[in-house]
């Protein structure tokens, strides 16, 4: 195993667009001395998804690309997050709870699993203005979130669904009075 990525610092962040249940996640991983490895900003591939959601997504996909046994700090804003890795059972019951959103549960196991690799975590959780590198992660959270949803059309499929009675009602109200049609 490398000494960069024994002990590693990871900056996570989320953020969504203005109006809009598009989230963005983006994490900075740097060695301990807060010397740059690697950064990566994602897009939250589901139409209604949450902060949270986010959140549990940046650190599980974050904690993955670590070699096993790695020692990591994470630096946060989310107190989800934040109890979520400091207290054994609130991760425990994230994990087991049983919740509609099979996307968030799915999250959770991720970052259950991730954390079972890991020798060592602990989490600071605190102001993006504190940590430039923080800030930074903020700003490639927000270019997550403008990215397209990895399946084409789907945001188009969201915002613009119309039932065929919408479709037809617009039609017939497109047509003239002095047009009218006439059964064969």
């Amino acid at each position: 195993m490398s000494s960069k990525t024994k002990d590693v610092h990871i900056y996570i962040a989320s953020a969504s667009i203005e109006d809009s249940a598009r989230f963005g996640f983006g994490w900075i991983k740097t060695d301990n001395k807060d010397k740059f490895i690697t950064q990566k900003s994602c897009r939250v591939d589901k139409s209604n998804s949450t902060e949270k959601l986010a959140n549990v997504q940046a650190v599980a996909h974050a904690l993955s690309m670590l070699d096993k046994n790695a020692t990591a700090t994470i630096f946060t804003s989310s107190s989800d997050i934040a109890n979520a890795l400091t207290q054994p059972e609130v991760l425990s019951k994230n994990v087991k709870k049983r919740t509609k959103d099979k996307s968030l549960s799915r999250a959770w196991n991720a970052l259950d699993h991730s954390l079972a690799e890991i020798e060592e975590v602990n989490v600071i959780l605190t102001s993006p203005e504190d940590y430039p590198l923080l800030k930074e992660a903020e700003i490639l959270a927000v270019n997550g979130a403008e990215k397209p949803f990895k399946k084409a059309g789907k945001d188009r499929r969201n915002f613009d669904k119309h039932t065929k009675n919408m479709i037809l009602g617009d039609y017939q109200s497109s047509l003239s009075d002095d047009y009218t049609l006439e059964p064969l």
